[in-house]
């Protein structure tokens, strides 16, 4: 397939990572602190707890802050060892085998049964629904919003195209 229409980068964005990075790393510093210097019990909603319970519990949000950084970390590292596209060639479209693999996968227009748009909490989705399952693919995922809508409208004029010119053959 040489002949490519159209292709998006399709990788996690910086500022989510950095943010969560920010925010996680800065949590899991504070509860460290409280953490390793407490000698006092703390009321938790209503839970009165010991200092030993107390303590327990800053350095649990401590480590599952810390597992948000590593998290974090992994995501970056995808993010600068992984290639993976969405590109739309005249009778199929490329993707990725999954969020994690090198390897990519053709679905033909003609096989797609429906699509369907979603948002959740601001965050936008377009299930592709095709003879070998569904696909989703994620907003955040493209370089912007305005990619997301590009790929949303292209992949539906595609596949309204060949929906027509099935119907039209003999």
């Amino acid at each position: 397939m040489d002949d490519i229409e159209q292709e998006y980068v399709y990788k996690p964005r910086w500022k989510p990572i950095l943010f969560g990075t920010l925010f996680f790393g800065g949590g899991a510093v504070f509860f460290g602190i409280k953490a390793s210097g407490n000698d006092r019990g703390v009321n938790f909603h209503g839970i009165e707890m010991d200092p030993d319970s107390a303590t327990a519990l800053f350095w649990t949000l401590c480590f599952i802050d810390l597992s948000f950084v590593a998290l974090a970390g992994l995501i970056a590292y995808h993010r600068l060892t992984r290639y993976q596209r969405l590109a739309f060639y005249p009778t199929a479209m490329i993707v990725p085998l999954s969020r994690w693999s090198f390897e990519e996968r053709e679905i033909a227009y003609r096989d797609i049964n429906s699509l369907t748009s979603v948002q959740i909490n601001g965050q936008k989705f377009l299930d592709i629904h095709h003879l070998n399952g569904k696909l989703t693919i994620t907003g955040s995922m493209l370089p912007s919003n305005t990619a997301f809508d590009e790929v949303c409208a292209l992949l539906s004029a595609k596949v309204q195209t060949a929906k027509l010119t099935a119907t039209e053959k003999p």
